[in-house]
């Protein structure tokens, strides 16, 4: 019996041997992979000049006009028909339009031009009689 342990001892010393090797081997393959890694993306500028050529290939843009009309069925029966609509919006970023006061009185008064910019002396007014000016005071 004796001549059995010194042979399991050895038979799993050269096993560890084998396993800490194979360690060893995985870590040192991906240390060289994340060097290489690295390496290509921050210091190799054929890289990123195959990159712009291939993108420049793959990648195109192209202007397709939309053709407005109905969406039809399959039996021709229409889901949905374009149709014209206008919208009237009122832009207070504009200039001389920047002031509650400023847009009330120039919506009181249609004959009334805000002044151009922040520096027109003269505000570009036309008179406006009383009857296009209602009374809101408050």
């Amino acid at each position: 019996m004796s001549k059995m342990k010194p042979e399991k001892s050895r038979i799993k010393s050269d096993i560890l041997l084998r396993v800490r090797l194979l360690y060893i081997l995985f870590i040192l393959a991906g240390l060289l992979i994340f060097a290489r890694l690295v390496w290509v993306q921050l210091f190799s500028s054929e890289v990123a000049y195959n990159a712009e050529r291939l993108a420049g290939r793959i990648f195109t843009e192209q202007i397709i006009p939309a053709q407005r009309g109905n969406i039809l069925t399959r039996d021709g029966d229409p889901l949905a028909t374009s149709i014209f609509r206008y919208r009237v919006e009122f832009d207070f970023g504009s200039p001389g339009l920047d002031s509650v006061r400023t847009f009330h009185r120039a919506t009181r008064c249609p004959n009334y031009l805000p002044p151009i910019s922040a520096t027109d002396p003269q505000p570009n007014t036309v008179a406006c009689s009383a009857r296009s000016m209602p009374n809101t005071t408050r």
